[in-house]
């Protein structure tokens, strides 16, 4: 865990520890009678490349897409550390961005997905009159029609409007 949050440090310690397992194996070779140059040489060999065992131990400690994350994020933000204008276009396109999708998804969420502010919707009717001699139905209605409605008891409230007030 402590390789992602500090590979710097990780890093380190496991140079450190290549190192020690390097000087060993040349001791060794030393004391088997080779030369310095050729102790060096074969211990390196006998490691199979100092370089590229510390890429697979690396590999070995890593979660791979934490560390490209951690990549990709650090390049993000020194790009736009480095880019200061376009940075600023860029941070002003999301934020008029975000504020637009958050001012319509609050329009939709009050107008159409919030219930209305009665206690019984699903109760509220619209009544239009029904004309015998067309057959149709229409949006006029008389106001002494309205009165009528208010005194039945079918309804419990009315409320009259002018759709072309509206």
């Amino acid at each position: 865990m402590r390789a992602l949050i500090q590979p710097k440090r990780s890093d380190g310690e496991l140079s450190d520890e290549l190192s020690f397992h390097l000087a060993m194996e040349t001791q060794d070779n030393l004391s088997r009678g080779m030369s310095q140059a050729e102790a060096e040489r074969r211990a390196r060999l006998e490691l199979g490349g100092v370089q590229r065992l510390k890429e697979d131990l690396r590999d070995q400690r890593s979660v791979p897409w934490i560390d490209h994350l951690r990549q990709d994020v650090g390049y993000g933000i020194r790009t736009i550390l480095h880019t200061k204008i376009a940075s600023a276009a860029i941070i002003a396109t999301f934020a008029l961005g975000i504020g637009a999708n958050a001012t319509i998804f609050s329009l939709i969420n009050s107008v159409l997905l919030s219930p209305l502010p009665y206690d019984a919707p699903d109760r509220i009717v619209v009544v239009e009159p029904f004309w015998k001699n067309t057959g149709k139905t229409g949006p006029v209605s008389s106001a002494p029609d309205f009165h009528d409605w208010r005194e039945s008891s079918r309804f419990e409230n009315c409320l009259a409007f002018d759709r072309q007030q509206a």
